[in-house]
């Protein structure tokens, strides 16, 4: 939430997403790919929308084979929620999100898996330029 400048933290919510996968770049060992056409959500701990949204492309890898890990970034379309406001011209990026998977292995991901996830939500790249070149001209004017 960056519309007073700072970044808010949502603790013990839940989140959603249900994608498609595109494309299928594993390679040997290691599972890695493109998700689109899918639905995002946010709930905060009493259950209430946070934030509601469609992918528009993700990108997911297993950094290290045996680790049971997928990692990734993508981005999405916001249509709706408490922060739908925050995103600007109703686009987000996912900077990073983060699966802890079982099996702890995976090669590709024609298999099936379950996982837990972490994520971090940002508004449009536009807002996060604006807040950069304001912390500069702080700065600067110290200096």
């Amino acid at each position: 939430d960056y519309t007073d400048g700072t970044l808010d933290t949502y603790s013990y919510g839940h989140w959603f997403m249900d994608v498609t996968l595109d494309s299928d770049d594993s390679s040997g060992v290691i599972a890695q790919g493109s998700f689109n056409s899918g639905n995002l959500a946010l709930t905060d701990a009493g259950g209430a929308s946070l934030f509601a949204g469609t992918a528009v492309a993700i990108y997911l890898v297993e950094p290290i084979d045996g680790v049971g890990l997928l990692s990734g970034t993508g981005t999405f379309e916001v249509t709706g929620g408490q922060l739908a406001a925050d995103f600007g011209p109703n686009i987000g990026q996912i900077v990073q999100i983060t699966f802890s998977i079982s099996p702890a292995t995976i090669s590709d991901f024609s298999q099936d898996f379950t996982g837990n996830s972490s994520v971090n939500l940002i508004p449009d790249p536009a807002t996060l330029a604006l807040l950069g070149l304001g912390g500069l001209a702080i700065r600067r004017r110290r200096r």
